[in-house]
């Protein structure tokens, strides 16, 4: 399981993937700084349970809207 993190709404340009499991673990940083990447990580370690809970309702066909943190 794992997000694109972006800044903003309307743009993935400066995308970055983590992986959620087993750990919250950096994939690709994209265009990010490292200030930015540890940021997120901490971000999401905090909120990793929403998140999965949000990805496993989409996968069942459940309509989600994007989280924003």
């Amino acid at each position: 399981m794992h997000v694109h993190v972006s800044e903003g709404s309307q743009t993935m340009k400066r995308a970055a993937k983590f992986w959620l499991e087993p750990d919250v673990e950096l994939f690709d940083a994209g265009s990010l700084s490292e200030k930015d990447i540890v940021r997120l990580q901490k971000v999401l370690l905090e909120n990793r349970d929403a998140i999965t809970t949000l990805i496993r309702n989409f996968a069942l066909g459940v309509k989600v809207q994007p989280l924003s943190l």
